[in-house]
């Protein structure tokens, strides 16, 4: 009314249309009428366009228009809405003096504006100036209750930089800021509730950080006292029952407690029931309660809880702008319960699904922004997951180039501080996993390196005993290739450090003691004969304990739980093959058996399963406890495993030579030709299959050649040994250490002269020669690097000598492009 009544170009007339504005934005707030927004604008922008040539009022009525632009680039507006937000607070401070009461004010909301712009662009200029212009507006302002909410926004400031920066005194700071403000008695219940939940907020970060439980019973309790200040209204309990949730989640990963779990998922379904169908904080208080529902399927298994997961996930995405920062983040977690879902069901439309969600995350955000190579870093695990499981090198590809190496200096400023441990830890899977593609080692030395990076870092002890674990699954990758003991020495090392730094209700702790399991069966493996046999025993027992209490440690419905089983019953059969207990087979092939009952068709694990199950069948055929039927039974399994396995998938390989040996088991006993012939067939398949790994195609080749002979068939004998001597070359390469070099050769001695002996049965003497001279061309390259210096040079230039290698690597399978075998045909 009073805007009514005074008269155009009137002095009074621009302050009033500022308090309108302000009053309008004051009742959206309140309401959620976007009518209220648009008029807020509007007045706040007819204000700015007649105010006067230095009126008195200016710095608020910049200040005016700011906050509408603000919160209608909050509610779906543009970017520009936003960029003009923080030039008009610029102008706001500008205009304000020094003495005056408002300007602490105006210095803080400038800062908030430039932390809302950071979450939309991620540069963290924005979030540097906003924390001096917080510190300032702490220094200038009088009032206690007024200074203590500037206190809450530079808590809130220091926080974002920490979780973005990793910037471990922000989090130390961010505490000290919230509790300064926390000490306040506001009289104001929305105050006092906003001071409590921003040092609840502050001290579950820096549980996150340190894992000091007392920071976790703090926000707990602070979380509960901002609720009991709230009283019954909606607004102000929607915001802190939705922090109390995540709160009792977190508390529930650490102790195991389920109630908290189960408060946690009741008090954001509460917050939801009770928010109106445009309450901006239904957005969050969905994803918070997508998050608890994951992690109780985690820990049950309920499928139930999957389901509400991704329908609550579906609902933040829904109900958040594409143009929020939030949204991003809301996509992001429903592709995380999408992944949950394939590794559940096996469906791969739910990991494509997954993988699209999070692409469009990756394309959209800005090239420079904070948390984009986080959301890289996961889009890249999600299409290794998808690589292992349908085979396309494509999407192994990606997920390299999603992942940038580091620049020189260790640090590549594209990536956060604290984002920089999991990238290295990413990038470390990918490159593993190319080796098993390609066989390079270079790749798994780099592999190596990055997982090392992420180990170093300093970083919470969860997320280090992630890093360690990851590091142990390379090392022992590494060690199958080259065969050297350190590797796999250290790889249980990190290992027992990673379970030792998982708490007993984690859900990751199954599979670290499986982990472990996995690193001692190697290692017992390698000791299982000479001089240290007895400690080869103690490994091997303590293999099979392991797998045996993470398999304890799962429910029957828990994800992961076919693949603990069936790590168990590789342990099982690996002890009965070392002299085991009696029971040992048969146990075996119980888990083996649940394993598989666990995997329906069509699981991407299923080939596997299969795979494992026929093997056990086969032992325990060649056991005393076995029958013929097992034989059949196996043959069955391997067949469907085989059929079920894509045509370039890496694994396939291995699937085809499982079921050679048993067919040829099956055949020794009932002399079926066609058992033989599917068999050398499969072993030719396997051994010409470009994506296995060298020693898979070269134990098939060599077994191929051997069947062969032994059968009479001296022709394929002679195919078989020229295959495997080529691949010889691939296991004795100079990138391995010497004594590892020689212990290969050693294993593969007679090879070449076997394959030579095949061919002049076939009346081939040049082929005879051929293979002769690739194994005289191996054993005369040993002999040129008795020395290493290019461990001298990589000590100061890594990278040449790194690209030294590879040359020389592909100058060593150029010269002998011929195969390779292994044991005598004569069986």
């Amino acid at each position: 009314m009073a805007r009514l009544l005074t008269p155009r170009g009137h002095t009074d007339r621009t302050a009033l249309l500022t308090n309108l504005s302000v009053m309008l934005l004051s009742r959206f707030e309140y309401s959620g009428q976007r009518r209220d927004l648009r008029r807020a604008v509007r007045h706040a922008e007819t204000s700015l366009r007649t105010m006067p040539t230095g009126h008195q009022d200016r710095a608020a009525v910049f200040a005016g228009l700011a906050a509408a632009l603000e919160a209608r680039a909050e509610w779906g507006g543009s970017p520009d809405d936003q960029h003009r937000a923080v030039e008009l607070g610029r102008l706001a401070v500008a205009a304000s003096s020094s003495d005056q009461a408002e300007r602490a004010g105006y210095l803080s909301d400038l800062g908030t504006s430039l932390q809302r712009r950071f979450l939309r662009t991620g540069r963290l200029a924005d979030l540097d100036e906003a924390l001096l212009l917080g510190r300032d507006a702490v220094a200038a302002e009088r009032d206690d209750v007024r200074r203590a909410l500037l206190w809450a926004n530079l808590s809130n400031a220091l926080r974002l930089r920490y979780e973005h920066a990793g910037r471990v005194a922000d989090i130390d700071d961010a505490i000290e800021a919230a509790e300064q403000a926390a000490e306040v008695d506001a009289p104001d219940v929305s105050t006092r509730v906003a001071l409590l939940t921003n040092s609840a907020a502050a001290h579950r970060l820096r549980f996150d950080r340190v894992g000091d439980p007392d920071d976790l019973a703090r926000a707990v309790n602070r979380y509960r006292s901002a609720l009991r200040a709230a009283g019954t209204n909606p607004a102000l309990r929607a915001a802190v029952l939705t922090g109390l949730g995540g709160a009792l989640a977190d508390r529930f990963a650490t102790t195991g407690a389920r109630d908290d779990l189960d408060e946690a998922i009741g008090l954001c379904r509460q917050t939801l029931a009770g928010l109106g169908a445009d309450d901006p904080l239904r957005a969050p208080a969905a994803s918070v309660l997508a998050s608890a529902l994951r992690t109780r399927y985690l820990a049950t298994g309920a499928e139930t809880d999957l389901a509400a997961a991704l329908d609550a996930g579906r609902t933040a995405v829904r109900e958040s702008q594409p143009d929020q920062p939030e949204h991003a983040a809301h996509l992001a977690n429903l592709s995380h319960a999408l992944h949950d879902q394939f590794e559940r069901s096996g469906d791969v439309s739910a990991l494509d699904e997954a993988i699209t969600l999070l692409a469009s995350v990756v394309d959209t955000l800005p090239e420079d922004h904070a948390v984009l190579p986080r959301h890289r870093g996961n889009l890249a695990a999600l299409l290794q997951t998808r690589f292992e499981n349908t085979g396309r090198i494509t999407d192994l590809h990606e997920a390299l180039s999603a992942l940038t190496p580091p620049a020189a200096d260790g640090e590549n400023p594209q990536i956060a501080l604290r984002d920089q441990p999991r990238h290295a830890a990413a990038r470390a899977d990918a490159l593993a996993m190319r080796h098993r593609l390609t066989g390079d080692l270079t790749d798994l030395d780099q592999a190596i390196a990055s997982a090392r990076e992420a180990v170093a870092a300093e970083v919470p002890p969860a997320e280090a005993a992630h890093y360690r674990s990851g590091l142990a699954a390379v090392l022992q990758a590494r060690h199958e290739r080259r065969g050297e003991r350190r590797d796999l020495d250290e790889a249980v090392l990190h290992a027992r450090a990673a379970l030792a730094s998982t708490a007993r209700h984690d859900t990751a702790r199954a599979e670290r003691l499986s982990r472990l399991s996995q690193a001692l069966l190697a290692r017992a493996e390698r000791d299982s004969s000479g001089e240290r046999d007895t400690a080869g025993r103690s490994d091997l027992d303590e293999a099979v304990e392991l797998a045996g209490k993470a398999v304890r440690s799962t429910g029957p419905r828990q994800p992961g739980r076919a693949g603990l089983l069936s790590n168990l019953s590789v342990a099982l059969l690996t002890r009965a093959g070392l002299g085991g207990g009696s029971t040992d087979l048969d146990d075996a092939v119980t888990a083996a058996e649940a394993a598989l009952v666990a995997t329906p068709a069509p699981h991407p694990d299923r080939p596997k399963y299969l795979s494992n199950l026929a093997n056990a069948l086969c032992a325990r055929q060649q056991g005393t406890s076995g029958s013929a039927a097992d034989l059949d039974v196996a043959v069955g399994l391997l067949r469907e495993a085989v059929a079920g396995s894509e045509p370039d998938h890496p694994e396939r390989a291995a699937l085809l030579s499982n079921l050679a040996v048993a067919l040829e088991s099956r055949q020794h006993e009932l002399g079926d030709e066609e058992d033989q012939a599917e068999g050398v067939a499969a072993l030719r398949e396997a051994a010409g299959t470009r994506n296995a790994a060298a020693w898979v195609r070269l134990r098939a080749a060599d077994e191929w050649a051997g069947w062969a002979w032994r059968a009479g068939e001296s022709a394929q004998a002679a195919l078989g040994g020229l295959a495997a001597v080529r691949l010889l070359p691939e296991l004795a390469w100079h990138g391995v250490d010497r004594t590892t070099r020689e212990r290969h050769l050693d294993d593969w001695s007679g090879l070449a002269s076997r394959a030579a002996a095949a061919a002049l049965a076939i009346d081939r003497p040049e082929a005879a020669l051929e293979a002769l001279e690739a194994g005289r061309a191996v054993l005369w390259t040993q002999f040129l690097q008795q020395t290493e210096p290019l461990d001298e040079l990589a000590a100061s230039h890594r990278e040449l000598a790194d690209a030294l290698r590879r040359v020389r690597h592909q100058l060593d399978q150029s010269r002998v492009r011929f195969p390779l075998l292994r044991g005598p045909y004569a069986g």
